[in-house]
């Protein structure tokens, strides 16, 4: 199986959302709270597929080589953080965005 880049672009995809999210939010951080949402519920839903397509796929060896068992336990830290980080996001209270330091 040859290694094929494409799969790379949604990753860079949520990293530019989650940048853009921390742009807008950097003066006025009430105001990155939808780009912050948007941001994340992105990243949910990759890490979301690339979990779940791990567990189907737990036969098949990993491409890096690491143990199935520590891509899959890394995959799904990575949709809990996402979940966290949505939901931090979603009740956030407007006031609590706005304070500065």
């Amino acid at each position: 199986m040859l290694f094929d880049r494409s799969f790379w672009l949604e990753d860079y995809i949520a990293g530019a959302l989650l940048l853009w999210a921390w742009w807008a939010g950097r003066k006025r951080a009430f105001a990155s709270r939808p780009y912050l949402m948007a941001a994340w519920g992105y990243t949910f839903g990759m890490a979301y597929m690339s979990f779940f397509g791990q567990v189907r796929d737990t036969i098949l060896t990993d491409p890096s080589g690491a143990p199935r068992e520590a891509v899959l336990a890394f995959k799904g830290l990575g949709l809990a953080l996402a979940v966290a980080c949505l939901v931090l996001s979603w009740f956030a209270k407007d006031d609590e965005l706005s304070k500065t330091k």
